[in-house]
């Protein structure tokens, strides 16, 4: 049996021992790491990569959370399910777009 290599991108197929190839795949609106064989069809998904979709769509129905205050300033923490989508040293920009409506937008310096 051929070594699997997934954290190199480079796995082998379980189904017929053939390496697969890199392709692009789309989960609910999110891009994510997948590979294709190109013998027998069979897929497969960095479990990271599906994670981090599947908590996405949960979280698309939004999530409620209560505004605190820190030396008169308001903050929000953000739940724990949030640790695929952002990390410490990410960089985040408010966006009121209306006065009930304040949009985060996330950079993540590491993937520059």
């Amino acid at each position: 049996m051929k070594e699997r290599k997934l954290e190199n991108g480079t796995p082998v197929c379980v189904t017929c021992e053939e390496e697969m190839k890199a392709v692009k795949a789309t989960i609910s609106g999110t891009d994510v790491r997948a590979w294709r064989c190109s013998k027998c069809g069979e897929e497969i998904i960095h479990p990271e990569d599906a994670q981090r979709a599947l908590t996405i769509a949960q979280l698309k129905e939004g999530v409620e959370v209560k505004v605190g205050m820190l030396n008169e300033a308001p903050y929000v923490r953000f739940p724990k399910d949030f640790e695929y989508l952002i990390h410490k040293g990410d960089i985040v920009s408010i966006i009121p777009e209306a006065e009930d409506v304040i949009k985060l937008k996330v950079k993540h310096p590491e993937k520059a």
